[in-house]
Order: C-alpha cells, then sequence, then structure tokens
C-alpha cells in the first residue's frame, strides 16, 4: 500500500494488478499514468467526473 506521495511512476508496477482508491485528480492521473504498465481498477464513492487535462494547451493543474 502506497499513499499517492510515494508513487514515483509506473515501472515498478509493471504486470502487476493495481486497486487506486479515491476518484479525485490525483488518483485519476495515477490511475491513467498507472494503466501503461499495470492492470488497473479505481475505486471510489462517487463516480469519476472527467474534464480535460490541458485547457487552451496549458495544464489545469500548472
Amino acid at each position: 500500500m502506497l499513499h499517492a506521495s510515494e508513487c514515483r511512476g509506473p515501472q515498478a508496477f509493471t504486470g502487476q494488478r493495481v486497486i487506486v482508491v479515491g476518484a479525485g485528480n490525483t488518483a485519476v492521473q495515477i490511475a491513467v499514468e498507472l494503466a501503461s504498465a499495470a492492470g488497473v481498477t479505481l475505486a471510489g464513492r462517487n463516480p469519476v467526473k472527467f474534464a480535460p487535462q490541458r485547457i487552451l494547451g496549458r495544464d489545469m493543474h500548472f
């Protein structure tokens, strides 16, 4: 089990199955990143509300 602050990228999870708990921005970003290397399940209490990551060419979290 890792906290979001400890996640350093998908390489350590290659070929594994991972559950990301939460449906906020951080959880969704981590789930998308990990999905390039692992099977990912996103678990949250509410449905995820997707929004574009980039608006007018700029990252919304910049």
